[in-house]
């Protein structure tokens, strides 16, 4: 298959806009076109507009979008229970009995959880129930700040947990010495990062 240069599309036009030098070739063009045409064929789904009639997942058949929403309100429901009862088990009841520091980064896996589970999946649920975003351009705008940064949270302190999971097998003898003080000065570090 033979592009000419005339056919090429945004991505080959604007590579070649940027490094006029650089000898891009018919295959090169070709890639980029079918890329370009690819891309474009995708529907991405799109974030939730204020006063829409689509919610952001953009189900139109009513019983898929009733079944997604219960789906998201057993999540919500069985996450906030959960992550309430190890909170509550492991700060007031000091019912955990494992080392400290997992113990720490067990504690802020389920803050980290129940955040999302607030800012992001309650207004999706409520939005695929609604058929429509009811909150307001407000909390559209505001959501992901709060969302994401909770979800980008919980990946890193898993990794974080289970790292420290494998240095206390490694080196049991110097994890006696390590802290739940210290714990939370790294996961504090892990939620900054996020």
């Amino acid at each position: 298959a033979v592009v000419s240069t005339q056919s090429t599309g945004i991505f080959s036009k604007h590579l070649t806009e940027q490094f006029p030098s650089f000898p891009f070739d018919e295959s090169a063009k070709f890639l980029f076109l079918t890329l370009e045409i690819k891309l474009k064929s995708i529907s991405f789904p799109t974030m939730t507009v204020p006063n829409s009639t689509h919610t952001e997942l953009e189900i139109k058949d009513e019983a898929v979008r009733y079944l997604w929403a219960f789906w998201y309100l057993f999540v919500i429901i069985t996450s906030l229970v959960g992550d309430t009862i190890i909170l509550i088990a492991s700060i007031k009841y000091k019912a955990i009995k494992l080392h400290c520091v997992i113990v720490a980064f067990i504690q802020h896996i389920a803050a980290s959880d129940i955040l999302v589970s607030v800012t992001l999946l309650t207004p999706t649920a409520i939005s695929l129930l609604a058929n429509k975003w009811v909150f307001g351009s407000l909390v559209c705008h505001i959501r992901p700040y709060f969302s994401y940064p909770g979800y980008q949270a919980g990946r890193l302190l898993i990794c974080g947990m289970t790292t420290c999971k494998l240095l206390i097998l490694k080196y049991p003898l110097r994890s006696v010495s390590w802290s739940a003080g210290r714990a939370h000065v790294v996961c504090a570090v892990m939620w900054f990062l996020s």
